[in-house]
């Protein structure tokens, strides 16, 4: 009787696992990837210019679970590699089940820490694309600079999202 329930307990392991294998297959190799989301000129604020050849980056992100206001999906960049003089446009996906109230990035330079109020330009409160943008100065001494995205939700929870922006006037006079 033992011998039987090991048996059939062993039997019932093996389906299960190839059973999760095809399932495993079939996500990995037949289900298409979803499209990138870019960043489009649809989220510039009105009478903002838009550079057309500029090169956007894009990392792919992922908040807590359960931590609110979440960081999410993608931090979008255009142009990432930044010189003094440029205008760099940032924007990040947050959600926060009772909504975002306030999202700001503060940059840091080599003469001060800059801060930037982001708006929302996708979604809603509750889940979206918040933008900004700032004029690049008083950059000369490092390589990559620190971005640090604060977001505050309306029941006043806080969280912070650290990213990094490349200085290519550092790497050009390497």
């Amino acid at each position: 009787m033992e011998k039987i329930k090991l048996t059939s307990l062993f039997t019932i392991l093996t389906l299960l696992s190839i059973f999760w294998g095809i399932f495993y297959l079939i996500n990995q190799f037949l289900v298409k990837p979803k499209e990138v989301e870019r960043f489009s000129i649809s989220q510039l604020k009105p009478g903002e210019k838009f550079e057309e050849g500029l090169p956007s980056k894009v990392f792919k992100i992922s908040g807590g679970e359960g931590i609110y206001p979440q960081f999410l999906k993608e931090l979008i960049f255009k142009p990432y590699e930044t010189a003094t003089g440029d205008t760099q446009f940032f924007s990040i996906w947050i959600k926060d089940p009772m909504g975002v109230e306030k999202v700001t990035a503060e940059i840091e330079t080599d003469a001060e820490n800059v801060e930037v109020d982001l708006q929302l330009k996708e979604g809603d409160s509750k889940n979206g694309l918040w933008s900004g943008s700032w004029h690049v100065c008083h950059y000369r001494n490092k390589d990559y600079y620190e971005i640090v995205f604060k977001a505050r939700s309306l029941n006043g929870n806080e969280n912070v999202f650290t990213a990094f922006i490349e200085n290519k006037e550092y790497k050009n006079d390497q």
